[in-house]
């Protein structure tokens, strides 16, 4: 990708509300060189009444050529699968003439740490066209995030000589500096734009199917000149063709996504609680031949639960794959007697797959991937020492590990085999085992260990996370 030009702009007396701060269709309005841009966010009714686009997908799918190239988007038939498109947060751009439509996008198989993608629909000569922009993203040593490095994967046209110029913020809201005291708005004194410039190559050979060059090729999607500061010179059409401004690069709200603060809110409920200590509770079935166990779906107060039957075909075996998808969250069970069974007392692999496919399979209702609280998913297990709970810490880690069957089938072979040398009986051993499997693997998941009256929990460590023969370290969740 060449190099692009990246200056910062400031505010001026004209800013009213930025993006994050105002209500739906509020413009934001700011005044550059006598240019002015109004940012408004939209809801996607409106956008489709804007733009006429009724039928709008909320997936897309990049076509590719036979030989991979990126090509023309062919309106004819195909289903979209690529991403998945946010219609929460529409960004509208106007500039002049010039009219953009931003949507946040994350690909299908699950958001990548270090990119974020844009959906960009814009109009040229009547027509709405649309691009792919990636971004760079980045969380610095204060906590602040950042996007930069912006590249035009896709283009649904060729765009001819127009640039794109990309409106961005670099959020710092990191208790320092000028936002050492006070609230951080994302309104002011705490946010800092840039603007990028996106040009497309100057030579003619470096055009294929609407002026986009192959993946890996010198230049590549349509990128900007290799002057780090272009001019008529190297660009004989300076002026822009798209103008756009993407959302602000916001972290999810670590205060919602504590495995420790989920365990002790999902003890609360009474139900859930009686599913261990009632009669009829998990801690009156250790003993027993066959596994049992209760899903929790969610609802106001986690108040749902349900009883888990066991599989048609492994009638010992609970069926939780029944309960994936929907507004299941997790769920708890019980592991055969290990004195009779060949069964262990801890989560082995296929309950590691179980937490991965409650979060991947559940109904966010429309909520960003950015913004989804993944410590909300759980698996517990009850045996004769105690309960305890499989909770993810990084969805994408345990997505990378568990979307990846050779990975999976690693992972699964040597807990397997970590388990058998630890022997059934000696739960410290297991927990070792697991602990450092999973730190093996890193597969972005904690292990808790209940009290035994449940008013609290324990995430169980190793002193040395490498090294299996270590000490288990405890520490209480409050």
């Amino acid at each position: 990708m060449k190099q692009l030009k990246r200056t910062p702009y400031f505010l001026v007396s004209g800013i009213f509300l930025f993006l994050s701060c105002q209500t739906e269709e509020i413009p934001v309005t700011e005044n550059r060189q006598k240019q002015t841009r109004q940012v408004t966010k939209v809801s996607f009714s409106t956008f489709k009444k804007q733009t006429g686009l009724v039928d709008f997908k909320t997936t897309f799918e990049i076509p590719k050529s036979s030989n991979g190239a990126i090509s023309q988007r062919k309106n004819n038939g195909y289903t979209p699968a690529d991403f998945i498109i946010d219609t929460k947060e529409i960004t509208q751009t106007i500039a002049g003439e010039k009219t953009s439509y931003v949507f946040p996008i994350t690909p299908v198989k699950g958001e990548i740490e270090d990119k974020r993608f844009y959906l960009v629909v814009y109009n040229k000569d009547g027509k709405w066209l649309e691009m792919i922009i990636q971004a760079d993203y980045s969380v610095d040593k204060d906590g602040d995030p950042s996007q930069t490095v912006f590249k035009e994967i896709y283009a649904s046209s060729a765009r001819g000589l127009g640039c794109t110029i990309i409106y961005s913020w670099v959020l710092k809201c990191n208790g320092r500096g000028d936002c050492e005291s006070g609230v951080c708005d994302k309104c002011s004194i705490c946010l800092r734009g840039f603007a990028d410039r996106i040009c497309p190559p100057i030579s003619k050979e470096d055009y294929l199917d609407g002026g986009f060059t192959k993946p890996g090729g010198n230049g590549g999607g349509g990128g900007g000149s290799s002057n780090p500061n272009p001019n008529p010179e190297t660009n004989p059409n300076p002026d822009p063709e798209v103008i756009i401004e993407l959302p602000l690069p916001l972290l999810p709200d670590p205060r919602n996504n504590d495995p420790c603060k989920e365990l002790n809110e999902m003890m609360r409920n009474t139900n859930i609680k009686e599913s261990y200590t009632g009669p009829n509770g998990l801690q009156s079935k250790v003993g027993e031949s066959r596994e049992y166990g209760f899903a929790f779906k969610r609802k106001t107060g986690y108040d749902s639960i349900q009883p888990i039957p066991p599989d048609y075909y492994r009638p010992n075996i609970l069926n939780m794959d029944a309960f994936v998808g929907g507004t299941y969250y997790g769920a708890n069970h019980i592991h055969s007697n290990p004195v009779n069974t060949e069964v262990y007392p801890m989560f082995p692999a296929p309950d590691l797959l179980v937490l991965f496919k409650f979060a991947a399979l559940y109904d966010w209702d429309g909520l960003a991937p950015r913004s989804r609280n993944y410590a909300l998913f759980v698996l517990t297990l009850t045996v004769p020492s105690g309960t305890y709970a499989i909770k993810i810490k990084s969805f994408l880690k345990i997505a990378a590990v568990m979307g990846d069957a050779n990975k999976y089938i690693k992972l699964k072979r040597k807990i397997e085999n970590r388990f058998k040398d630890a022997g059934k009986l000696n739960t410290d051993k297991l927990i070792k085992a697991l602990l450092a499997t999973m730190n093996e693997f890193d597969v972005g998941v904690g292990l808790y260990e209940a009290e035994a009256d449940f008013s609290n929990w324990k995430e169980l460590t190793l002193s040395n996370p490498n090294d299996i023969l270590s000490e288990i370290k405890k520490t209480p969740c409050n």
